[in-house]
């Protein structure tokens, strides 16, 4: 496997969560950031998805294991590995990043 196959695999399957999991820190707080942190990710799963679709070629000289979505020709791998296990990561990171709790502040008394 050359390095930069274990590269993008690396980043495909460590970087949803960690993203949802920094996102999920900064919006951490009621239900509704935590919705508004997984539809961001729901968002950005479709865009990746956009752009592969996009790069997809038309016909199938180019492509050998695919098969036919939308006009275009993909691998079945986009729709049944990578679209579900991207949107289990992001929301697992949202999960874990949104579950840190601030530390509370220390009163402290003015002094006269």
């Amino acid at each position: 496997m050359p390095v930069l196959d274990v590269f993008v695999t690396v980043i495909a399957l460590v970087g949803p969560f960690v993203a949802g999991a920094m996102v999920g820190y900064w919006l951490r707080g009621g239900r509704v950031q935590v919705m508004l942190a997984l539809t961001i990710g729901v968002l950005l799963t479709l865009a990746g998805l956009g752009i592969w679709y996009m790069d997809a070629p038309t016909s199938a000289a180019r492509c050998y294991e695919c098969s036919e979505y939308w006009g275009r020709w993909m691998d079945e791998t986009i729709f049944t590995v990578w679209l579900p296990l991207t949107l289990f990561l992001w929301s697992a990171g949202v999960a874990a990043g949104s579950s840190k709790q601030q530390r509370p502040r220390p009163h402290s008394r003015a002094t006269a």
